[in-house]
């Protein structure tokens, strides 16, 4: 039986903007039909968020409620599950306090959101929330991404990026993968999941497709890489003959370790050649505040499967 559950909710883009401003400064800030449309998708958040509570009341079950933006690790400490409720971003914020098997289970609380991460719409929520408390639900074990950093490690869900602070800067690195180094010129490295391959990674350059979320590897690519003339591939509007479109869309071919696939016990170490004025950082989740780390030249990141996969709850047992 779960009975001690742990809610962690977003905070609105109306919430955001009440913090700064006052609701006449709004009105001069958006279009009337911006502030209808931001107005509503708060509404419809909390009403899924009162659904959530008044469901877990109505089984006696004992939760909390907190923003994820103001948890901390403590809180998700001894909790038989926990419950997301707002969008991809609420997921991502939650899922880096979750270091053990405790059961997730990701509401989308309004359409509008992007949802690619949530199992669950609003108006499921009812039906999700009684069969977790009943323990009659399903779980997948979603892969992550881990980064040693000297002695700090870090995960993540969805992905990890290597480059330039600023993306217009040219990330300059050396990664080292199965017995074989090179040094690359790219717009970055990006490492992903199975779960963040819907996002950045299968849109990074038009080849590259997801995998599954469980899939017991991580795949990774440069971003652009440059070619042996020190540029960038042109933009395909400019290219007017299909066998240059997919050359172009192919990338580069002056580097053996543009895509790779990192497997269980397996790993990749990349080297910052980046100095000072490029800002060279890891980032996790495009998390800017609690897990973007320096990567300044020097600095080196191991990267592997991470331990512990995310435990999401995607359905419920008859």
């Amino acid at each position: 039986m779960t009975d001690n559950v742990l809610v962690s909710m977003k905070r609105t883009t109306f919430d955001y903007n009440l913090d700064s401003h006052s609701y006449d400064e709004l009105v001069d800030r958006y279009t009337s039909e911006e502030l209808d449309r931001i107005e509503d998708s708060h509404e419809t958040h909390y009403d899924t968020l009162e659904t959530v509570k008044e469901t877990l009341d109505g089984k006696g079950v004992d939760y909390e409620v907190v923003s994820h933006r103001f948890a901390s690790p403590d809180m998700f400490m001894d909790r038989d599950a926990v419950i997301s409720v707002g969008g991809d971003g609420t997921v991502l914020g939650t899922a880096k306090y979750m270091e053990d098997d405790t059961p997730l289970l990701p509401v989308r609380s309004d359409g509008r959101s992007r949802g690619g991460l949530c199992t669950v719409g609003r108006f499921d929520a009812v039906d999700a929330v009684d069969a977790l408390v009943r323990d009659r639900y399903d779980v997948e074990q979603w892969t992550r991404v881990s980064g040693h950093h000297g002695a700090t490690t870090a995960v993540g869900l969805n992905e990890l990026f290597l480059g330039a602070a600023d993306i217009s800067d040219v990330a300059d690195y050396t990664i080292e993968h199965n017995g074989e180094t090179e040094r690359q010129n790219s717009s970055g490295l990006i490492v992903s999941t199975g779960a963040g391959s819907t996002g950045w990674y299968k849109n990074v350059d038009g080849r590259t497709q997801p995998f599954d979320r469980e899939a017991d590897e991580l795949r990774y690519t440069a971003w652009s890489p440059m070619d042996d003339s020190g540029t960038y591939p042109q933009p395909l509007d400019r290219l007017v003959d299909r066998v240059d479109v997919l050359r172009e869309l192919q990338g580069s071919d002056r580097y053996e370790l543009k895509t790779g696939v990192i497997e269980p016990g397996d790993s990749v170490t990349v080297t910052s050649n980046m100095n000072d004025d490029k800002r060279g950082i890891a980032r996790y989740d495009g998390d800017k505040r609690d897990r973007t780390y320096d990567f300044s030249r020097g600095k080196q990141v191991e990267i592997s499967i991470a331990d512990r996969p995310l435990h999401v709850v995607t359905g419920s047992r008859s």
